[in-house]
């Protein structure tokens, strides 16, 4: 795994994260229009009951998946920082953190640091060699 790799891991994992919690929104509006219809009926049930009862299945197993899928990326994140917390430079560390953990983009960056772009880019190239270093190095960064 490269260092981009390992510090990627949290982001990728936020990003399915929220995929999941806009798939669990869905759900939930359309279990709230099922049950709408079914209500404003005479008779309850039938195929607009069974549909509704397969949608909060699946909206108990995505809430599953949800609680599963925030404990891992605690997880990730907590890695993450650590992985960043050895670096010897705050500069560094600050430029890590800001690209792998709150996700900002390089002109974001540029803009919270006060750095030019060109000294965020050396920063991050030459954190990443250390990062590759310390992955491949084996010993366990907590």
């Amino acid at each position: 795994m490269t260092a981009k790799e390992f510090l990627r891991q949290y982001l990728d994992a936020d990003r399915a994260l929220d995929c999941k919690l806009e798939q669990l929104a869905r759900l939930r509006a359309k279990a709230a229009k099922i049950t709408t219809i079914i209500s404003g009926e005479r008779v309850q049930g039938g195929i607009e009951g069974s549909r509704l009862e397969a949608i909060v299945e699946r909206i108990v197993e995505l809430e599953r998946d949800i609680e599963q899928d925030i404990e891992q990326l605690k997880r990730k994140q907590s890695d993450v920082e650590a992985m960043i917390l050895r670096l010897d430079s705050d500069q560094e560390r600050d430029v890590l953190t800001l690209k792998y953990i709150y996700g900002y983009r390089w002109e974001e960056i540029v803009q919270t640091s006060n750095y030019s772009r060109r000294q965020v880019f050396r920063l991050h190239g030459t954190a990443l060699q250390k990062i590759d270093f310390f992955l491949k190095d084996g010993t366990k960064w907590h």
